[in-house]
């Protein structure tokens, strides 16, 4: 499946919204951080809602290497940088409480979805979809080199 990103002028504002609700969590805490990922899903939820999938996520731990919780997009885009991963953005479910996180995850090359953030991924219902390395690589650099969520800069 195909997609395109969204006019500059679009792009631009929720780049601008999206940074300055992440400039407050500096500040604010768990609150903000709530709040941010209310936001990024009402920008990504009619996508992920019309063609995201469900997967079937295994925790996936990589020798020598840490990757930190909270760090989920840049997690998942340094996972797929060497082409054996692809990226896979949408949310992960709550099986216990409902709520839906927005998530970053990845697919090896044998077709398993792997998430290298969260441990306890049976927990989670993973609803995503596969966006191909050179546009997330083309956001990020819209982003000012920062890996953070792709889908509200896309469009069918």
């Amino acid at each position: 499946m195909t997609f395109r990103l969204r006019s500059d002028k679009v792009c631009k504002n929720r780049h601008h919204i999206i940074a300055k609700l992440q400039n407050s969590i500096r500040h604010c805490g768990d609150e903000k951080g709530l709040e941010l990922n209310a936001l990024v899903y009402s920008f990504s939820k009619t996508l992920i809602n019309r063609y995201g999938v469900l997967y079937n996520v295994q925790n996936r731990r990589v020798p020598g290497r840490r990757f930190r919780l909270g760090n989920c997009y840049s997690n998942a885009v340094e996972m797929s940088q060497n082409q054996e991963y692809k990226y896979v953005e949408g949310i992960a479910v709550c099986k216990t409480s409902g709520v839906a996180i927005c998530h970053a995850w990845n697919i090896d090359k044998n077709e398993r979805a792997i998430d290298v953030t969260y441990v306890h991924t049976d927990n989670y219902d993973y609803y995503g979809i596969e966006i191909p390395f050179e546009q997330i690589w083309k956001i990020g650099r819209m982003n000012g080199g920062i890996w953070f969520c792709s889908l509200p800069y896309l469009k069918k």
